[in-house]
């Protein structure tokens, strides 16, 4: 087993090269899980990793877009453009406001959005936009927020937005978006733990429950002996899905995660193939994973995606992508979790469970073995003090008995 640990990294630029900064790996070799997966777990170091997309000029013309006057502004959002679709463009339109409001030239407000990255900004532009509406009502500017008490001044617009409708989800998100960009606007570190808005926050956030999807999981091993028998089918598809499942049940990497895997990010070795993964919630911007060989070949991770790597090189020479869709084209995060599914479906496993379920079956497998929560949540990509694997995930189908404890 490999033990995951994570180090803090600047932040995420989304134009520039991937800048790798490796950090110490430490294996904990532990005796018995049956598929040996906690074996060939990974973890490992957190790296830069930059997306391609670049913010910058859809910025600008949004900030263009809001200096029309309110006729002009109408007759735009009725045409067809690219816009149409963005439903957040007013975030950045408020982020501009407030940016200049502390004196920050556009420069200086692109460079913050891309020390954000793609993901992060994309969260906090949403909670940006969802100030429009109160803003509307009470006649203001997205800069009259920075006037006076601050802090107080959060607090009312998330009182307002409560009593417009905005579930406790909703005001949630919005409350991290917005405390997050003005924490990073005046300065202010201390922001979001401010008397005011924690009292606030304090009876919506304790009526979250967060209840698992599934009664149940199901046994991996079933997933994992489908693969064992697919390991000689050497077609496109069946290549691509046998690397993408068993990377997905070797290191429990999410949906948006696995997407955002490229060529580029791949570094295959003798012994071992390295992969840098952008993380979607993290200051630090992603982490590196290590997949190494195991005994049995037919469900080996590494043999897995050094064929499938090398039929990329051979048919398409030229592209980044690392999973394909129907055309061949790069998948989407959805698409990702769509061939996921396609996959669980032809190993029996039933409709009524999702792609997220490898990842629930796996870390019941691991608290199934001697391994701690704790060594579970390292190895599984969780803060060290989470329960959230037992109280989400650890619902195997079969609960432990006395003599299942004993035995290990």
């Amino acid at each position: 087993m490999v033990r995951q640990t994570n180090t803090s990294q600047s932040s995420t630029d989304t134009n520039g090269p991937s800048c790798l900064e490796a950090a110490h790996s430490e294996q904990l070799h532990r005796g018995s899980d049956s598929n040996g997966l906690a074996e060939s777990m990974v973890v490992s170091a957190t790296a830069k990793h930059g997306d391609q997309l670049d913010y910058a000029r859809q910025f600008r013309q949004n900030i263009q877009r809001g200096s029309l006057n309110e006729t002009q502004e109408d007759e735009t959002t009725s045409r067809k453009s690219n816009t149409i679709c963005d439903k957040n463009w007013k975030g950045d339109l408020i982020f501009n406001q407030l940016a200049t409001c502390k004196h920050l030239e556009v420069e200086e407000q692109e460079a913050l959005i891309k020390e954000m990255g793609l993901n992060l900004w994309r969260t906090r532009r949403a909670a940006l936009a969802s100030l429009d509406v109160y803003l509307k009502s009470k006649h203001k500017k997205a800069s009259s927020i920075l006037k006076g008490n601050v802090v107080l001044n959060v607090r009312r617009a998330l009182d307002a937005m409560q009593k417009m409708g905005k579930n406790n989800q909703q005001i949630i998100a919005i409350r991290r978006g917005i405390c997050s960009i003005l924490a990073l606007l005046t300065n202010n570190k201390d922001f979001t733990r401010s008397p005011l808005i924690s009292s606030f926050m304090k009876p919506i956030v304790s009526t979250r429950i967060k209840k698992p999807k599934y009664d149940k999981a199901w046994n991996i091993s079933k997933l994992l002996d489908f693969e064992s028998l697919k390991s000689t089918d050497k077609t496109q598809q069946n290549v691509m899905l046998h690397a993408l499942v068993l990377l997905e049940a070797h290191s429990t990497l999410r949906g948006t995660e696995l997407a955002s895997i490229t060529r580029d990010s791949v570094t295959v070795e003798l012994d071992s193939i390295k992969i840098i993964v952008s993380k979607k919630k993290a200051k630090n911007g992603g982490r590196e994973i290590v997949i190494r060989p195991r005994f049995d070949k037919t469900i080996c991770p590494f043999v897995a995606l050094s064929n499938w790597i090398n039929m990329l090189n051979d048919k398409f020479p030229g592209k980044q992508a690392m999973w394909l869709n129907k055309k061949n084209l790069q998948a989407s995060e959805q698409g990702v979790r769509d061939l996921l599914r396609i996959r669980i479906r032809q190993a029996g496993i039933g409709k009524e469970y999702g792609s997220n379920t490898i990842r629930h079956s796996v870390m019941t497998e691991l608290r199934k073995t001697k391994l701690t929560l704790q060594q579970v949540n390292m190895l599984t990509d969780h803060a060290p003090s989470s329960i959230i694997v037992d109280e989400y995930y650890n619902k195997p189908e079969h609960p432990l008995g006395i003599d299942d404890v004993i035995n290990q």
